[in-house]
């Protein structure tokens, strides 16, 4: 059982949730209870301390606890500090903006290439050729030479990925 300030067995505690006044969920519901680090451009001592304690109030943090501070160098400390959390958002209020969008497989895509272009399709890939993207896009380019030979479908695809040793431009046709 936990005592001091964390003690919860004699507190009379809200335990209801509401969601036009929600804070994080700690050790109750309503508790607000979070962590947070940052780092000051202070001596690693006692007015630090202070200094991460205040700090974390004016973020909106009642009782904050330094639970860790770490020395980085003479001027600079880390701290890790531990409080309950006063402020609170309305969630019924968030209003998110989703983009629905039509997801076709490979067969879904052909076929639909197949039927609405009506001509062959040239596809090329480039890269400055020191990256990974590289890589990547030559993996795609020669996974993309595969099915439409198998199927016979009319596309054309140009894989100019140039590698760190500088090979010559990938061609693939069909």
């Amino acid at each position: 059982m936990s005592s001091g300030l964390y003690q919860i067995r004699d507190k009379d505690l809200d335990t209801t949730l509401d969601l036009t006044r929600l804070k994080p969920y700690g050790d109750t519901m309503n508790a607000g209870k979070v962590q947070t680090s940052f780092t000051l451009p202070v001596k690693d001592d006692d007015k630090g301390a202070a200094a991460a304690v205040l700090m974390a109030q004016k973020m909106g943090l009642a009782d904050p606890n330094v639970a860790l501070r770490q020395k980085l160098d003479e001027n600079f400390t880390f701290y890790v500090v531990y409080g309950s959390l006063t402020h609170t958002i309305n969630y019924d209020e968030i209003v998110v903006q989703t983009v629905t969008d039509e997801v076709m497989d490979m067969h879904e895509t052909d076929e639909f290439l197949k039927e609405r272009l009506g001509r062959k399709m040239v596809v090329i890939g480039a890269s400055t050729g020191t990256d990974a993207h590289t890589v990547g896009i030559d993996a795609i380019m020669n996974r993309a030479s595969i099915t439409p030979i198998a199927q016979g479908l009319p596309i054309t695809v140009h894989s100019p990925v140039m590698t760190a040793s500088r090979r010559p431009v990938l061609r693939r046709r069909w």
